[in-house]
């Protein structure tokens, strides 16, 4: 790996950390003891002076990204886990054409299109990596102005320019009894089965599978939320069957259906098993579950095995948030 100079390493911290929510740009400068100041101008020129003075190294920007970057705010499809050990992984990739991604590091990667940048094999997980680059142009008023010229007046409105990622990933932790495919993409068109095809792709030319692995029904687990209002607060469920659905919905601005008695009555008199497919809305709270950095707003589309998380968060939230779906209907 060929190690970034400091402005190099400057240029990432401004296309890719300013991107990032501040909560987690203020942890990575706290965990690193590096001043963090009151907003996002002091947290940027904290980070510059510690690029400058040493403090802060691309080995730990890396790290950092690897736990923020791309998790949350996205689509998660479980799948049935790789039927491979992580020797046998490691020696299929190495021999393979993608033996040059093999644990790099994609800080500088902005590809035009979905391009697969890293393979990363640790002593607990095999995860490929696609980034895509992205800019947006923020409207910034107070940078507007007017300027006279030859007689006439021009008005000129300004906007700035912001640089972001769009990761897609492929995850299997050793031990887990599911794998995922994370997709920073809207569900439009043909965008999610465009990612999933793609990494599909690459684990049969990797020779780590002949077939798409199937997904993980995930049903159970809604009706097993739907139920736990000790530990999950469901703010809406659809339950369908055939011919027909019955929707449970909250208008309340803080709880449940589990708060509303009526709700709570009639969803306790369901026959889960006369509803083959299930979808429902959900809130995790981290003072219910010590582990999550932040509280979790989540959709899961059993039918389409899919799970929405609607806000940033860490790797290790969203992997809280998958594990307890497993328990809930799955174990």
């Amino acid at each position: 790996m060929v190690e970034l100079s400091k402005e190099q390493l400057k240029d990432v911290a401004k296309s890719i950390v300013v991107g990032q929510g501040n909560q987690f740009v203020k942890e990575l400068l706290r965990d690193n003891q590096i001043p963090i100041g009151l907003n996002k101008s002091d947290f940027y020129k904290n980070m510059m002076d510690a690029i400058d003075g040493g403090r802060l190294t691309e080995v730990m920007l890396v790290a950092w990204l690897e736990e923020v970057e791309g998790w949350g705010n996205q689509h998660i499809h479980l799948h049935e886990p790789l039927a491979r050990s992580l020797d046998e992984v490691r020696q299929l990739v190495a021999a393979s054409d993608y033996a040059d991604l093999l644990n790099a590091t994609a800080v500088t990667e902005f590809p035009d299109f979905l391009e697969l940048t890293s393979i990363a094999i640790s002593e607990a997980a095999f995860t490929l990596s696609w980034h895509k680059g992205n800019s947006s142009w923020t409207r910034v008023k107070r940078k507007d102005y007017r300027d006279e010229q030859e007689g006439d007046v021009y008005e000129f409105r300004a906007f700035r320019e912001r640089s972001n990622r769009t990761v897609v990933r492929y995850e299997w932790v050793v031990g887990k009894p599911y794998s995922a495919v994370f997709i920073q993409l809207p569900n439009e068109g043909t965008l999610h089965a465009d990612a999933t095809n793609e990494v599909w792709r690459v684990l049969v030319e990797l020779g780590l599978i002949e077939v798409p692995l199937p997904r993980v029904p995930l049903t159970k687990s809604v009706h097993g939320f739907r139920q736990d209002a000790a530990q999950v607060t469901a703010t809406s469920a659809k339950l369908h069957a055939e011919g027909g659905y019955a929707e449970f919905v909250t208008t309340l601005p803080e709880g449940g259906i589990d708060q509303v008695e009526a709700l709570r009555k009639l969803d306790r008199a369901v026959e889960d098993d006369d509803f083959p497919r299930a979808d429902g809305k959900f809130k995790l709270s981290d003072e219910v579950h010590d582990g999550l950095s932040r509280p979790l707003t989540v959709e899961v589309i059993g039918g389409d095995s899919r799970i929405r998380l609607w806000v940033q968060c860490k790797r290790e939230d969203v992997y809280l948030l998958t594990d307890l779906l497993w328990e809930h209907g799955l174990a």
